[in-house]
């Protein structure tokens, strides 16, 4: 059991859940024609299931390969983590990191060729940011494209090919606020191994505005249960911040708060595209993480 459970720290297991929210995300906004009694239509289940075990596999190999690139640093300034530690050992970690990286590709062969390429586009980020975030502070970018990426290889694998402008424009939008989320919090993160820092006070304002940006620019499917959602979703982002302005500023517990608020973030999407049902389960996988970061760090 020990060892299962260093394999689902070093995986950050925990932060699973926001994966899936990501996929529901860009499957609803690739299938949110209204028909003509106006509802919106369901989602293609078995297609985003698939590309949830696609994207977990992924995230579980970019995870454990950055674990692997960062052994050295880990060692002087973390050696509590599994590597560093010989609780896992390096060869198991890179059976990991091949193992999840087949299986991901293998199920988007199943999804088509549209679903592979932009799985492998996504591969290819992780691979560069895990390889360069140590000594590239711009690297943040990629990390943000990695988040941005899953939203459309989920949209790809659920419909190809896109030919509606406004529907390749919003999944543009709502891919690239996701990224420039994750960028914000990513730029926090970065603190973490230096706790003692000044405290940072924007986050507070501009991790919301930058979620509120989409929200605003396309009208919502269900205008009150939206400014519901996204009223909730900026409290919490808000509360977060909290941890971010402390003295000294207490980085993991930000960067944790903020990473389940990813599903928040997803469901307040879902709930201007009109899934609204869909989005009680990105709030349940909001619930998932946070439970999860009690017993495996996100971060």
């Amino acid at each position: 059991m020990s060892g299962l459970r260093a394999c689902l720290e070093l995986a950050r297991l925990s932060n699973a859940p926001t994966c899936v929210t990501n996929v529901l995300v860009g499957a609803a906004l690739v299938t949110t024609a209204t028909n003509e009694s106006g509802s919106v239509p369901g989602l293609p289940w078995v297609r985003v299931a698939l590309v949830s075990i696609a994207i977990v596999a992924l995230y579980v190999a970019g995870m454990v390969l950055n674990d692997l690139l960062d052994l050295e640093v880990d060692r002087a300034e973390r050696p509590g983590r599994p590597l560093p530690s010989g609780r896992v050992s390096i060869a198991v970690a890179w059976m990991i990191v091949i193992a999840c990286s087949a299986i991901a590709l293998g199920v988007l062969v199943l999804l088509g060729i549209p679903a592979v390429v932009a799985g492998v586009a996504l591969l290819a980020t992780i691979v560069g940011y895990d390889a360069v975030h140590k000594r590239l502070a711009a690297s943040v970018v990629l990390m943000g494209l990695c988040r941005s990426l899953v939203y459309v290889v989920a949209a790809v694998a659920c419909t190809w090919p896109i030919d509606d402008l406004a529907v390749r424009t919003r999944l543009i939008a709502f891919a690239a606020t996701m990224g420039a989320y994750i960028i914000g919090l990513s730029v926090v993160a970065r603190l973490e191994a230096a706790p003692d820092g000044a405290p940072k006070k924007w986050p507070a304002l501009v991790l919301p505005a930058i979620v509120g940006v989409p929200l605003i620019v396309f009208e919502p499917n269900r205008p009150a249960l939206f400014v519901i959602g996204y009223v909730v979703t900026t409290l919490w982002l808000v509360a977060a911040a909290r941890h971010a302005m402390a003295r000294p500023p207490r980085v993991p517990a930000a960067v944790m708060a903020w990473l389940a608020g990813i599903c928040l973030v997803d469901a307040t999407f879902l709930v201007h595209l009109g899934y609204w049902p869909v989005a009680l389960i990105a709030v349940a996988c909001f619930g998932l993480t946070r439970w999860g970061h009690r017993y495996i760090l996100g971060s």
